[in-house]
């Protein structure tokens, strides 16, 4: 199997120029899956098969031939998943797949599997289709999320399947999941509390390989592959993207909150926190480097020049800062001065002039 492991910069893929491999084969060797290579199966009754490198499931069972054991988790048919147990686990993105089939077997795709009772789940399905659809499904293109057992259609469509060979793909984009079926959109959807990430592989339901080989009523894959979504195509995947949909490869982040520095008050050159409009280092939104929210330069989170707490007016008056200026009490009621100062001397002066007014 040729893998792609996840790294900090990748290059996207030339067939998808906004996918990134995780992994992909064309090979499955010759044998039983199921332990071998990393793969991994949840129906232990039904095993899965290679031959000629491809793969497939060896008989077709579904949930009617075992009353009682319906339902995803049970460990029965409708659980004939084969994963890829891999790190290169996928929230945003997809997996896509080539298969053919000679009778009218449901066979698929499962991505973002967390176990055997959560995944998404896309197939074609024949007369004989998983819970919910049950029989009588024919021609049909189906997406299932099973959610802790819990199964729901998300969506399905009729379709004329015709032909042999068939290519799926199925993808997550933040909440929306999309199938197409041989290049085509065929059902779109909108999934609020998407499945987060998980693995990727095969589904098979009522759907075998009958022991006869090719131009019988087989089913098999030929091949898979499993890629991240990159929205903004800048070589980081989404799922790792600190600013998806704005390409900035380098992945700055100034001030270290998760969010790029390019998607941040929508400047490309804000350091600042999201939904900053100015561009200097600290956190506020004003455009000087101390960290009150006040549009002076100093420390302080009042509106005069002077670096205490208060408004600036009596220190004018005073010719100084009557915080700082000698004998004086932030807090009394007297504005008086037991020394010499600039200060005392006009309040000297004031008084002064008061009494030769009266005199006059």
């Amino acid at each position: 199997m040729t893998r792609f492991l996840a790294l900090l910069l990748l290059t996207p893929s030339a067939a998808f120029s906004a996918e990134v491999d995780a992994w992909s084969t064309t090979n499955f060797g010759n044998g039983y899956m199921a332990g071998a290579n990393s793969w991994v199966n949840g129906y232990n009754q039904d095993q899965w098969w290679t031959d000629g490198g491809n793969a497939f499931s060896d008989t077709d069972h579904n949930n009617n031939d075992t009353p009682g054991l319906n339902g995803y988790g049970s460990g029965w048919a409708a659980d004939n998943w084969l994963i890829q147990n891999s790190p290169d686990q996928v929230a945003q993105g997809g997996v896509e797949g080539e298969y053919g089939n000679e009778d009218n077997d449901t066979i698929g795709l499962v991505f973002a599997h967390n176990g055997s009772d959560t995944f998404y789940l896309a197939a074609t399905s024949g007369d004989d289709a998983p819970p919910p659809l049950g029989f009588g499904n024919n021609n049909r293109v189906f997406l299932i999320k099973v959610d802790g057992g819990n199964e729901s259609l998300l969506d399905e469509v009729n379709t004329n399947l015709g032909g042999l060979r068939h290519t799926l793909k199925a993808e997550r984009n933040d909440n929306t999941v999309t199938v197409w079926l041989d290049g085509n959109q065929v059902i779109q959807v909108v999934d609020n509390t998407p499945l987060p990430a998980g693995e990727a592989g095969f589904y098979a339901y009522n759907s075998g390989w009958d022991g006869y080989g090719y131009g019988n009523s087989d089913a098999w894959f030929e091949d898979i592959r499993v890629y991240w979504t990159d929205d903004d195509n800048d070589g980081i995947v989404d799922d790792i993207d600190n600013c998806e949909f704005v390409a900035n490869p380098a992945q700055t982040d100034t001030d270290g909150d998760g969010v790029g520095d390019d998607c941040e008050g929508g400047q490309p050159t804000d350091t600042g926190t999201p939904g900053d409009t100015d561009t200097d280092t600290d956190s506020d939104t004003d455009t000087d480097t101390d960290t009150d929210s006040d549009s002076d330069s100093d420390v302080d989170a009042d509106t005069d020049a002077d670096a205490d707490t208060d408004q600036g007016s009596l220190d004018t008056a005073l010719g100084g800062d009557k915080n700082t200026e000698e004998g004086f009490s932030v807090g009394s009621a007297c504005a008086c001065q037991t020394s010499g100062g600039t200060g005392g001397a006009l309040l000297l002066l004031a008084a002064a002039l008061v009494g030769i007014r009266r005199r006059e």
